[in-house]
C-alpha cells in the first residue's frame, strides 16, 4: 500500500438489531449537531470531523492490536449504559482482558464498592426508609382503625346495656303496678268477707227469736193467757 495514498472509511451500524450501534448511532448524531450549532466556521467543522474519526478509528485499531478480545468487548460495552471507566476497568480485569499491576489488588480491596454500586447501595437505603415510613403509615392507620373498631364495639355494647336496663325498668314498673292491684283487691275481698259475716249474725238472731214468737202466739189461741 502506498504509505501517501489517503483512505475514506465507513461505519455500518444497525440500531435495530444491537443495542451497542444505537448508543452509537444516537452519540454520532448529537456528537454531529452540536458541532454544528457550535457557530464554527465551515473549515473548522470539516477539520474537527477528521479528527474525531480518526482519533475513534485509531483507538479502536489500537485495541485490536493489542488483544481482538479486548477490543471486542469495549466495543460492546458501549450498549450498557450508564457505565463508567472505573466500572469497565473492573469488568475487564474481571474478564483476564487487562494484565493485573502489581499492587492492584490491594487498592482493589480498599475500594470495595465502586462509585456505581455506592449510588445503587444508596437508592437501595432509600428505598428502604421510604418502606420502613410506608410500614409505619400502615401499622398507624391499621392501630386507627382498631380503635374505631373496639369504639364501636363499646358503643353498641353500651347501647345494648341501656336497653336492658329500659326494659327491666319498664318491668319493674309493671310488677309494682301488679303488687298495687293486688292489694287492693285484697281489701275489697276482705271487707266483703266481713260484711257476709255480719249478716249471717244477724238472721241466726232472728231465727233463733222465731220460735218463742210461734209459741206465744200458740198459747194465745190457747187461750191460756
Amino acid at each position: 500500500m502506498n504509505p501517501g495514498k489517503k483512505l475514506n472509511l465507513s461505519l455500518y451500524l444497525n440500531p435495530a438489531h444491537s443495542a451497542a450501534d444505537q448508543r452509537a448511532a444516537g452519540a454520532l448524531q448529537q456528537w454531529y449537531l452540536g458541532l454544528r450549532q457550535s457557530g464554527s466556521e465551515r473549515d473548522d467543522v470539516s477539520m474537527a470531523m477528521r479528527t474525531f474519526h480518526r482519533s475513534v478509528y485509531l483507538a479502536g485499531l489500537q485495541l485490536h492490536l493489542l488483544s481482538p478480545r479486548l477490543c471486542q468487548h469495549v466495543a460492546e460495552s458501549i450498549g450498557r449504559e450508564p457505565l463508567t471507566l472505573a466500572e469497565l476497568t473492573a469488568e475487564l480485569l474481571r474478564c483476564e482482558l487487562l494484565p493485573r499491576v502489581p499492587g492492584m489488588e490491594a487498592e482493589e480491596q480498599e475500594a470495595s464498592f465502586s462509585p456505581r454500586q455506592l449510588e445503587q447501595i444508596q437508592l437501595l437505603l432509600s428505598h428502604a426508609r421510604a418502606s420502613g415510613e410506608t410500614a409505619r403509615e400502615v401499622a398507624g392507620e391499621a392501630h386507627e382503625v382498631l380503635l374505631d373498631s373496639l369504639l364501636e364495639a363499646q358503643q353498641a355494647e353500651f347501647a345494648q346495656l341501656r336497653g336492658e336496663l329500659e326494659r327491666l325498668r319498664a318491668l319493674a314498673e309493671q310488677q309494682a303496678l301488679q303488687l298495687q292491684q293486688l292489694r287492693l283487691s285484697g281489701r275489697a275481698v276482705t271487707g266483703a268477707v266481713e260484711s257476709s259475716r255480719g249478716s249471717s249474725t244477724e238472721e241466726i238472731s232472728l231465727a233463733e227469736m222465731a220460735p218463742p214468737t210461734e209459741k206465744m202466739q200458740k198459747v194465745r189461741q190457747k187461750g191460756i193467757f
